[in-house]
This record gives C-alpha cells, structure tokens and sequence, in this order.
C-alpha cells in the first residue's frame, strides 16, 4: 500500500512540475492532445509488430545459426589439421610411437584436440543436413545470398535483445538491492550482506556489458555501446526498450 501510495505522489508531482513545460511545447510546435495520442498509438503498433516472429523466420534463423556453427567448426577442424608436409605412415604407426615423454604428452593433447574437433565438425555437419531435409533445402544457402542475409540480421537482433534483456534484469535487481540497504531499521548483518550481493551484481552486469557492447555495433543501425556508469545510473526501464527498438524510421518522428 505504501508503495502505490508514493508512486502515487510521484506522479502528482511529476504532472504539476512538468505541465507548464509540456504546455509551452505544445505552443511552440504546434501540437494538439491529439498528436501525443497518435504517436502513443504508433509507438504501441511498433513495439507490437517487433515482437512477430513467424515459424518460418524462427526455422530460417536456425538454419542460418546451423551454417555460422558449421563454418565456426570447419574452421578449427583445418586449424588443427593442416599438415606441413606428406610422408609415409606404417598402418601401425601410433602418433606418440618413438617420442619423449614431455613430447609424446603434447603429441597425445594435439590429437585429443583433432578428435574434438572432428566430432565437432561432425555433429554441425549432421545438424545442417537434417534441417535442410526439414525445410526442403536442396542447394545450400551461402553468405552472398538475400535469404542468408536477412536472417542473419534478424539472428543478430534477437541475440542482441537477449543481451539487453540480461543487463536489463541485473540492473533492476541492483537497483532494488540499494533501495533495500537504504531502508531505515536495516540491520548491520542484512545491511552487509546486501552490500556484498550488490558488488557481486556489479561484477555481473560489467560482464553482460562487454556482451552488449561487442554486439551493439553489429546491429542495423548500430546500438551506442556504453559505460558502466551510464547502465548502473538506469532508473527508467524504458530506455533499455529504447536501446532494443530504436530504429531509423522511428527515430525520425
């Protein structure tokens, strides 16, 4: 009850502080009660047409995710694999036959990491072909190609709104944790162990950070990377919405 009640007089405040303001805006652009209206409506016909993901989106960024994973293990399988130079190997040859210890114990690792990453290969090799069975796929698709593109792109964001949505959960966690351990009647006990859940928090939402940053550039159009500072200070969750929806055509209203 407390609680609705302040929020409550949050909002009363916030009205009478803010109204001669958004009066004066009104004048000065022209806008009518009806403008904020229609741009409410289109922010909620947005945001809901961003949340549609059809079955056949969902199973072409499968695939695609399938194609990075499989290109991701080719390329580790070659690293481990590419040979200097050709000879004659005995059908009974070991590869630690004839070695030094220290040398047959670096010669057995190679190989354990050649075996990984044969299974590996294997195991994305059989995942693509059982999703190209799946949907029909008779040529594979390539990088070049529209239809690869676009659900790349599509990949990117979602794994990207993923990420928000983390670092979005952690600073909400925190942000209650210091509102607990500033309530008055705190013990010293709780007051510390909230203290060293809070910097437990920090260390989190720093590591989910280095995620949204390295994703942030990739996306269409490129997210601001941030820091720290400016993620902990986050008291408004819409603006975590704002960095999972911005988008040139609605920036430009």
């Amino acid at each position: 009850g407390k609680f609705i009640y302040n929020n409550y007089k949050q909002a009363l405040h916030i009205i009478n502080e803010l109204s001669p303001a958004v009066q004066e805006f009104k004048v000065q652009l022209r806008l009518t009660d009806a403008d904020f209206e229609k741009w409410n409506a289109e922010e909620l016909e947005y945001l809901q047409t961003l949340a549609t993901e059809t079955e056949d989106d969902i199973e072409k960024m499968t695939y695609v995710e399938a194609l990075e994973s499989l290109a991701h293990a080719e390329v580790t399988y070659g690293g481990v694999t590419s040979v200097q130079f050709l000879s004659y190997t005995p059908t009974d040859f070991t590869p630690t036959q004839g070695l030094h210890k220290s040398v047959q114990a670096v010669a057995r690792a190679q190989e354990a990491e050649r075996s990984a990453a044969y299974r590996r290969l294997v195991l994305e090799m059989n995942a693509v072909d059982d999703l190209e069975r799946r949907m029909g796929i008779t040529e594979r698709w390539t990088r070049e190609q529209d239809e690869y593109k676009h659900a790349l792109n599509s990949l990117m964001n979602r794994r990207f709104i993923h990420v928000v949505e983390h670092l979005e959960g952690l600073v909400v966690k925190r942000l209650f944790e210091l509102a607990k351990a500033n309530l008055a009647g705190t013990g010293y006990k709780l007051r510390q162990h909230i203290s060293n859940a809070i910097a437990r928090r920090s260390a989190a939402i720093r590591a989910a950070l280095d995620k949204y940053n390295a994703l942030a550039p990739l996306q269409n159009p490129p997210r601001p990377t941030l820091e720290y500072h400016e993620v902990a200070s986050y008291a408004w969750l819409g603006e975590f919405d704002l960095l999972k929806h911005s988008r040139r055509d609605l920036l430009s209203k």
